[in-house]
């Protein structure tokens, strides 16, 4: 008996928009597939579905039928999915209720009602089984993205659900981080039987550890199978997946190698100079620099910075991309740099500038900044209103700016919409043209492609290379290292808020370390970036299968 099925439905949201159309879908037990596809394509609105939420929680219509464990999900009630389904959501903070680890373990044993005995027995078991020791007294606000992430997931296993749903599981977390959680969502699969769906848009941390994809188009699936075929489908239908997979289907008819580690090839006597030379970057001690640091420290505690000894220089049209693990210190580093971080050490200057704290509003103007979260800068009734109130707050006219914005990030169609109820990655593109109307001559962005399917991925790298020919200077902190890859000109790395490497994308990201692209791990980090990079040095010739 199947887990879940789907069978031919429709559903529509109270807005009126059509989210699943027609859409057939089933999981036998113990399978784990991820749900591929463009945003707003229907992937976060299966996964609602399957959950029990759509349309109880989000309301709307529902045509057709879902039966969960051969019963009509309408007939079982809430108590009784909450045992049987976990699901976790895009930003585990919201998922944190308590304050403390083994509190917020037990809370969903509570709400099913274990006795005493069983949560005791069953919080050992989990605590062990996800290493989560080490955490137990540490206050669950101060851990980092991946530590948070990591007892989202305890908490919702301790239910012992039979199907889990994963929504952007790894969209926080740095390399490593997303590789541990990956292996401990198999683990979940194998070892326990536990049914996975995972919605993901980074294809390259996922693809590896699932069975079977399923790609969504406008609602419904428009590919439905195992991971060889669906790579070899991508590319004979010219849908965008990660660079390394794309060289290897490319080539090769048959078998795509899944870890790059695996797969060492040395070309370095066939490429050309300019893939190893570098390609030079400003320095601190150039006359016009927008951003001049020197010994900066900051972070929330004097005694307890950050970040430490930053030196760092940023000129007009330059774009940096800050990469670091989960709490190295890059959000920290763009708050200092926008005034809202005090800084107890050192020298900073922004756009001429001196920033001392509680200067942030000498810089209104000057400088945008984009948070993590894009819900933080939604909270007008259109999309259009969001962007005249950054205009407005600013007392600064619209010169047609805010339609030249909306056109130039895709969301003139939706300029009428409520933001709230548009897609993860059109509300991170709303958040991002309410800073950008403004013009700023420094745009600070964190996490800019969170939530962003490929194909806006390649738009927004477009985008800042427009940026830069207009001057802009562009810092962006990502995890996002085959978005730096593809896009990036210099690149920084931070570890335990001290600045590590400093220099051209090639130089950096082909050495040999966690932020290295997978194909640039393929071909022994000898200058290839990216998929152009290997069709370039190898003539598009070679068979993965020899590999």
């Amino acid at each position: 008996m199947a887990v879940c099925e789907v069978k031919k439905i429709t559903y529509t949201y109270p807005t009126g928009e059509t989210a699943l159309k027609d859409c057939d879908f089933s999981l036998e037990r113990g399978e784990t597939a991820l749900l591929a596809g463009p945003s707003g394509s229907g992937k976060s609105t299966l996964l609602r579905l399957l959950a029990g939420l759509a349309p109880e929680f989000y309301g709307g219509t529902l045509a057709g039928k879902y039966l969960y464990m051969g019963q009509d999900m309408r007939n079982l009630a809430g108590p009784e999915l909450a045992r049987e389904i976990g699901i976790v959501f895009q930003d585990p903070e919201k998922q944190l209720l308590m304050t403390g680890l083994e509190r917020e373990l037990v809370f969903g044993m509570e709400n099913i009602g274990c006795s005493p005995a069983e949560m005791g027995n069953r919080l050992d078991e989990i605590m062990g089984y996800f290493d989560l020791s080490p955490l137990l007294n540490i206050p669950l606000q101060q851990l980092s993205g991946g530590q948070k992430q990591k007892v989202v997931l305890a908490a919702v296993m301790a239910v012992r659900p039979k199907l889990l749903l994963l929504d952007e599981p790894t969209s926080q977390l740095d390399p490593q981080a997303a590789a541990e959680f990956m292996s401990l969502v198999r683990r979940l699969s194998k070892q326990q039987g536990v049914t996975v769906v995972i919605a993901e848009q980074r294809l390259e941390r996922v693809l590896p550890f699932v069975e079977r994809v399923v790609h969504f188009h406008d609602g419904c699936p428009r590919f439905d199978g195992g991971v060889q075929q669906f790579l070899h489908w991508a590319v004979q239908h010219d849908v965008l997946i990660p660079d390394f997979y794309k060289y290897f289907a490319t080539i090769n008819r048959g078998r795509v190698p899944m870890d790059p580690a695996r797969v060492k090839l040395d070309i370095s006597q066939r490429l050309p100079k300019s893939f190893t030379s570098q390609k030079g970057f400003i320095s601190a001690d150039e006359e016009d620099l927008l951003v001049r640091a020197k010994s900066l420290a900051a972070g929330y505690v004097k005694e307890e910075p950050v970040i430490k000894e930053i030196k760092l220089g940023l000129s007009a049209g330059e774009f940096v991309s800050v990469l670091g693990a989960n709490g190295a210190g890059k959000s920290t580093l763009l708050k200092t740099m926008c005034g809202f971080m005090p800084h107890y050490q050192g020298t900073l200057s922004v756009c001429g500038v001196p920033v001392e704290n509680g200067c942030a509003g000498a810089l209104v103007g000057s400088v945008g900044y984009l948070s993590q979260n894009p819900n933080d800068y939604l909270f007008r009734d259109t999309v259009t209103e969001e962007l005249l109130f950054t205009l407005t707050n600013m007392k600064l006219p619209d010169n047609g700016q805010v339609e030249r914005t909306l056109r130039q990030l895709g969301l003139w169609e939706v300029r009428h919409r409520y933001p709230r109820d548009l897609s993860g990655g059109q509300r991170q593109r709303v958040a991002l043209a309410s800073v950008l109307v403004s013009e700023p001559r420094l745009l600070l962005l964190d996490e800019p492609t969170r939530g962003l399917d490929m194909a806006l991925k390649q738009e927004l790298g477009h985008l800042i290379a427009r940026l830069q020919q207009q001057g802009i200077a562009i810092m962006m902190v990502t995890h996002d290292v085959e978005f730096v890859a593809k896009f990036g000109s210099r690149v920084i790395i931070l570890e335990d808020g001290a600045i590590i490497a400093d220099g051209d994308r090639y130089q950096v990201l082909g050495s040999d370390h966690q932020y290295t692209p997978q194909l640039s791990r393929a071909f022994n980090s000898c200058g290839v970036l990216t998929f152009e990079d290997a069709m370039t040095v190898t003539g598009g010739v070679g068979n993965a299968q020899n590999f």
